[in-house]
């Protein structure tokens, strides 16, 4: 029979492999950051950053009003900002405002101010990789006016910035391919690899009407541009239509309305919403040329249709693909200029040699921007349009 004194011993033993709570941290000592805001500013001669971050307000988390709104209560977040010589000695030095530990385990978006991004994005991307608690999910954007004006910007519809945002990077592609909002860990990736650039959405500051009679009106934003780079620094922007060119040429482009002219000398009296494509980019050379093909594979679905005339036969059908086709093509030469002029290969031609022929890539890598003006690029499209809609006869009134 096991001694009294053996069980004691083992009891004490155990003890010791009880996990405990010894490092647990309360939510209520926890300042909880939804997003942060990146600018720079000037101050006795020296260059600091300024970090802004929008922090939950606990009591008012499951509603309430929105920073930057208006109400009779609080809203729902606290904006709170502080400088330092570097991006952790700003983020330290909140703590001499707020009464609470910086928690970035929400965090669900950065958005940087354009100043700050045409300097370098190298010091900011090391202060999010090196911080634990920032997910490499975490979404980018860039825009014109301060970061700190920018989060206390209104939300429509959903009840918080940080929301908006969410429901917007989901809803981005698969409605109109006209903007693409990139993530914290893909974005880094394109500025450690060779022969391509990010592209970073940008969000445009309006006034929207007022919502109210007599209201005043609000300040919102749009995300319809996109912010390109020169290895880590901005060199301007794409608008939408360039944006969905990008988005056709690199393949991940999903969905979204074209409206073309099926008349000479017409209004856009057409569209055709395209419902799927794919795109793929081949590089070579030949001697000191370098030479692109992007090769795009679309479909659509007749969407609006203006004039009174029969298309729905095998000769219309053909009619509005290759002039679907035209539309694409149109939008891509578009965005690949631009991507030359700002000698930005947002489009991988550099990786693309890369993967094909890397003997090739080590010859021009070194000089590739100036090389990248002179590529000459070949757009191939193949689209159909496959259905009229609910209709296949034009709408003629009597």
């Amino acid at each position: 029979m096991v001694s009294k004194r053996v069980v004691i011993i083992i009891a004490l033993i155990l003890v010791f492999f009880l996990p405990g709570c010894w490092s647990r941290t309360e939510v209520e000592t926890l300042a909880i950051v939804t997003n942060i805001g990146i600018d720079t500013v000037e101050q006795d001669g020296h260059v600091k950053f300024l970090l802004t971050a929008n922090i939950i307000r606990p009591p008012l988390a499951g509603g309430g009003t929105q920073g930057g709104g208006s109400g009779a209560g609080k809203p729902v977040y606290w904006r709170v900002a502080s400088l330092g010589d570097t991006l952790s000695d700003a983020e330290r030095n909140l703590n001499l405002r707020i009464p609470r530990r910086i928690f970035y385990g929400h965090l669900r978006f950065v958005v940087i101010n354009e100043k700050v991004a045409r300097k370098g994005l190298a010091d900011i991307i090391d202060y999010l990789h090196r911080n634990m608690r920032i997910r490499p999910r975490v979404l980018l954007l860039l825009t014109p006016e301060k970061a700190f004006d920018t989060l206390i910007r209104q939300a429509e519809l959903e009840p918080d910035l940080a929301r908006m945002i969410d429901e917007m990077d989901r809803m981005a592609l698969s409605r109109s391919s006209k903007a693409f909002i990139d993530d914290l860990a893909h974005t880094t990736g394109q500025l450690t690899a060779s022969g391509i650039d990010p592209l970073v959405a940008g969000i445009t500051p309006i006034e929207s009407p007022p919502t109210e009679p007599e209201g005043k009106p609000v300040k919102v934003i749009r995300i319809n541009r996109g912010g390109a780079f020169r290895v880590d620094k901005f060199v301007g922007w794409l608008d939408s239509d360039e944006v969905r060119g990008y988005l056709l040429g690199i393949g991940k482009a999903q969905s979204g309305p074209f409206s073309i002219t099926l008349k000479p000398h017409s209004h856009k009296d057409v569209n055709i919403m395209m419902t799927r494509a794919t795109g793929k980019i081949k590089v070579d050379t030949d001697g000191d040329e370098v030479t692109a093909v992007i090769e795009i594979s679309a479909e659509g679905d007749l969407s609006e249709f203006h004039t009174t005339e029969e298309i729905a036969t095998d000769e219309g059908m053909k009619i509005l693909g290759q002039k679907f086709s035209d539309a694409i093509k149109t939008e891509v030469m578009k965005a690949v200029k631009k991507s030359k002029e700002l000698k930005s290969d947002i489009f991988g031609f550099g990786a693309a040699l890369h993967r094909d022929n890397p003997a090739e890539w080590k010859r021009f890598e070194k000089h590739w921007y100036e090389v990248l003006p002179r590529i000459k690029v070949t757009v191939k499209v193949t689209a159909y349009v496959r259905r009229t809609g609910m209709t296949a006869e034009p709408f003629k009134p009597e």
